[in-house]
């Protein structure tokens, strides 16, 4: 028979969001083999292991306890792994979230008893001349090291071999948003909201000198960036979040 293990990440230093994770962890020690637990909750039992790192987080699936933060540092650890993740959302807007907190108990026994179904979410995978960077769920931010500095930015586009130059123009920043990431700092910019079910991206500029318009473009484009100086970067929306979410 294999082993089950699931693993919990819970928001650091939130009360609230530690309560309910202890519910969750006696929930689950009714159904798994061992528990996996980021951080440190106080928490004692034979069937639950505490790390001291997050990128350990491990198991058959995870639960992430707190906010939209939370959620989306879990997807991060879960780098390129194809692990689901719950969101029990403690926060408040819990944008992410499968359950709240007052369905926690409810939700955890849906999912280990089969009645749920994943959610993929795109994320992009960005690499640059020196690194590269776990796939992000929401967007990257392309700016200065030197907090408001102007960069000179020069945007490409390229599709099965052809490209072409969209921009070259200065500005404090640009971010490239998913579909889930496009109601957040990139709406804030001034980007459009982009629908979970289209296969789309959003290029939107931070304050551009010039009037620079935001851009929706297929996700089956590979963006790249050279930001003045020296510094490219290369963009390309190929990575999966799997979202578990419970059938109500």
């Amino acid at each position: 028979m294999t082993r089950r293990v699931v693993g919990v990440v819970v928001h650091e230093g939130d009360e609230k969001a530690a309560e309910v994770a202890k519910r969750v962890l006696e929930v689950l020690e009714e159904y798994v083999d061992e528990v996996v637990v980021y951080p440190n909750i106080s928490y004692t039992s034979k069937k639950v292991r505490t790390l001291k790192v997050r990128g350990e987080i491990c198991g058959e699936f995870l639960i992430a306890v707190g906010g939209d933060g939370t959620a989306l540092r879990t997807f991060l650890a879960v780098g390129e792994r194809d692990i689901p993740v719950m969101v029990v959302g403690t926060g408040r807007r819990n944008f992410l979230s499968s359950v709240g907190a007052d369905l926690a108990e409810w939700g955890v026994r849906k999912v280990l008893s089969g009645d749920f179904f994943i959610k993929e979410l795109k994320r992009i995978k960005t690499s640059s001349a020196s690194s590269d960077y776990p796939p992000s769920l929401n967007e990257v931010y392309i700016t200065s090291k030197r907090p408001g500095k102007s960069i000179w930015i020069d945007l490409f586009l390229s599709r099965e071999g052809e490209g072409k130059s969209l921009f070259s123009e200065k500005m404090d920043g640009l971010i490239v948003a998913t579909p889930t990431g496009s109601s957040a700092y990139s709406l804030a910019a001034g980007g459009s909201v982009i629908s979970n079910e289209l296969e789309a991206m959003s290029i939107t500029p931070v304050c551009p000198h010039r009037k620079v318009p935001p851009l929706v473009i297929p996700m089956d484009y590979e963006v790249e960036v050279k930001a003045d100086p020296v510094s490219y970067t290369h963009l390309r929306a190929h990575e999966t979040s799997l979202h578990l979410v419970c059938r109500l």
